[in-house]
């Protein structure tokens, strides 16, 4: 899979994936709670995640990880449509779960976004914030969660490891939108909410994969996180006050 240069420096890709998702995972986590100056880093954890098949991996190991033309067509319109469901899903539990309280990741989101986007307004921030969340972010952790970190482990592990590992993964990071929050006191963890909404990120791992794998590429994963993350946000502007 890998370039001559890397595998040089690391004998398996799975090394540089674990790696790579340290610092991804440094690079967002400093991006949301560190200085205002820090937030750019959101946007270039992404683009990492974008050029790192290109970088590291040779022709041959992108196809294998899915950068390649779709097998099954169809999948073109399954991965939307199950992205959607998905989020369906998400929102229904947390409000089945939570109503309209602060454990409830609708909820937790859209007083995210309000902070952000205070000075802009409600569509204005939708078209700033949502709409680029719904294309820049799909591309960069498709390509590094069901691309480059699951067939890398996938080779040493098996497919079962190596789904559940980058459904770990993907749902551990996404903590940082809901379950993990800080304030004037420190650093906290909603243990009940936080936990449940790493199991629903877990889940859309778990379906994102199966979209890829059934596919045989990544492209329907990208459709169908693209569906999963503009429903979610379409749902929150639209219940903004």
């Amino acid at each position: 899979m890998l370039r001559p240069f890397w595998s040089r420096i690391f004998p398996g890709a799975w090394l540089y994936s674990l790696v790579l998702f340290i610092i991804v995972a440094a690079m967002r986590t400093y991006a949301t709670f560190g200085p205002a100056k820090a937030r750019p880093l959101f946007l270039c954890q992404f683009l990492l995640m974008w050029l790192l098949p290109f970088v590291l991996l040779t022709r041959s190991g992108r196809q294998e990880i899915g950068i390649c033309r779709i097998s099954r067509p169809a999948w073109l319109l399954w991965g939307p449509l199950l992205g959607a469901l998905a989020a369906a899903g998400a929102i229904a539990i947390g409000f089945a779960l939570y109503g309209f309280g602060s454990d409830n990741w609708v909820i937790t989101i859209r007083n995210t976004y309000r902070e952000v986007a205070i000075p802009l307004g409600k569509w204005p921030a939708f078209a700033f914030l949502a709409l680029p969340a719904a294309i820049v972010s799909p591309v960069g952790e498709e390509f590094f969660f069901r691309g480059l970190f699951h067939f890398s482990l996938k080779r040493v592990a098996g497919s079962g490891v190596a789904t559940l590992a980058n459904a770990f993964a993907f749902g551990s990071v996404h903590l940082l939108h809901h379950g993990i929050w800080r304030d004037a006191t420190g650093m906290h963890f909603r243990v009940g909410s936080g936990l449940m909404w790493l199991l629903v990120m877990m889940g859309l791992g778990w379906l994102l994969t199966l979209c890829r794998v059934r596919s045989g590429s990544l492209w329907p994963a990208i459709l169908a996180h693209s569906a999963c993350t503009l429903s979610m946000n379409v749902t929150i502007f639209c219940m903004w006050m």
